[in-house]
């Protein structure tokens, strides 16, 4: 089941909110590894340019207009660009970090269970090549220095996270959708019920004037049309009026 878009907009604009916030997080604990004992392989100008790049895009992001975006029907391409963007900062932080030795693997972690969440299924899968792409340029360009089984582990897990968070994405989306019809079909048959009710409290004695209230009531169901039939006494056959 596809949510139409008065769901899909607050649920696009709650996800950004959250991905801001756990960038921050990501963020200030990016900034300890440096500072702790066994950190030989990071190269500490270059992985503070990261972390700024990641914090000035983070500002970006934030300061961009996304309700009028979404309603304009763009805003989608817009968190693609962010997810793309995030991981080509990984990938690079993992490059000048010790590449396949690196610790910091499971950043791309963070992307996919974003992408895995916000995002429809022919998205992810695009996304979720593009994290294996960076991943392995940059262990070429490193010298790859990784072992199969643990390359095979690395790519594994990220496409089973990626997996299991698109179902439970999807199971979400169709309880959204699920409560969305019961909520629309319980206002329908109170407005009915509502209809109904006002017409059977200004229905009139005098005969002529029941067509007319009947009418109105027609009229406020929502029906395009409707015909008066006169049931005989029996109750067996009638004619219309």
């Amino acid at each position: 089941m596809e949510p139409n878009e008065d769901l899909l907009i607050p649920y696009w604009l709650r996800t950004v909110r959250i991905g801001l916030v756990v960038t921050l997080l990501a963020l200030v604990a990016l900034v300890i590894p440096p500072f702790l004992p066994g950190h030989g392989l990071y190269r500490t100008a270059p992985y503070f340019a990261v972390l700024v790049l990641a914090a000035l895009g983070g500002l970006m992001v934030r300061s961009l207009p996304w309700k009028r975006l979404f309603d304009q029907g763009i805003g989608l391409r817009f968190m693609y660009g962010w997810s793309a963007a995030d991981i080509l900062l990984i990938s690079y932080a993992i490059g000048i970090t010790g590449g396949g030795r690196s610790d910091l693997f499971p950043m791309y972690g963070l992307t996919t269970v974003f992408f895995g969440a916000s995002y429809p299924q022919r998205g992810q899968a695009v996304l979720l090549g593009f994290t294996f792409g960076c991943y392995l340029t940059v262990l070429g360009v490193s010298g790859w220095d990784v072992s199969s089984l643990s390359l095979f582990v690395h790519l594994t897990s990220l496409a089973i996270l990626a997996l299991l968070t698109s179902f439970l994405s999807r199971e979400l989306m169709g309880q959204m959708t699920a409560h969305q019809r019961a909520r629309s079909n319980s206002e329908r048959w109170a407005s009915l019920l509502s209809a109904v009710a006002a017409a059977a409290q200004s229905m009139p004695l005098d005969s002529e004037r029941v067509v007319d209230v009947a009418l109105d009531a027609i009229i406020q169901m929502g029906f395009d049309g409707a015909s008066m039939n006169v049931v005989d006494e029996g109750g067996a056959t009638y004619r219309v009026l």
